[in-house]
């Protein structure tokens, strides 16, 4: 039997307060998208600085999409991660194209699925997730599209030095995450 993974108290991302500040992010009109969001971005990091810790991850990021790119809305990262990686990535990833589909965000962008990216290029990889997760010392991220009912809003993603599959908590709880985002945008 298939259905919404089980919600766990220390994964609370049904709370509608933090869902809907994550949320608050996506809600630009399709004419504003290009302009950065700044109203909440100090709230948006704060929300994407606790999904860093409570997925042990290394990176995060949360990007809106319009009709043919993906902007992103914020990129965080753990603190020992270099400068000059964080920064690249955010300027590469500012805003992406929806053709540019080595890139994990944006397959799951196009394929309305959870795309999980590997540090080794397996068979179909992404070879340009895989240079990135390369750079950030992880070994897998996990992309997931957010959707407001048939409406695409968005994708958040994150990348980790395990890897996991589509049945761990991990997975599940992300997917939860997404869906939560957009109940709430």
């Amino acid at each position: 039997m298939t259905g919404p993974p089980a919600r766990t108290n220390d994964f609370p991302f049904d709370d509608g307060e933090w869902a809907g500040v994550l949320a608050d992010g996506l809600s630009r009109d399709s004419a504003a998208a290009e302009i950065p969001y700044k109203r909440s971005k100090p709230a948006v990091d704060a929300a994407l600085d606790r999904l860093l810790s409570i997925t042990h991850s290394r990176a995060t990021g949360l990007w809106r999409a319009t009709d043919e790119f993906l902007i992103q809305v914020a990129f965080r990262a753990v603190p020992d991660m270099p400068a000059d990686v964080r920064e690249e990535f955010r300027r590469i990833t500012a805003r992406l194209p929806l053709a540019r589909t080595d890139l994990g965000v944006v397959k799951a962008a196009v394929t309305g699925q959870p795309v999980a990216a590997y540090r080794t290029v397996k068979a179909g990889g992404l070879a340009g997730s895989a240079t990135w997760l390369e750079r950030f010392a992880c070994r897998q991220s996990l992309a997931v599209p957010i959707y407001t009912g048939e409406h695409l809003r968005g994708v958040i993603a994150i990348s980790t030095p395990e890897e996991f599959t589509a049945e761990s908590d991990t997975w599940k709880r992300m997917v939860e995450l997404a869906r939560a985002i957009g109940e709430n945008a």
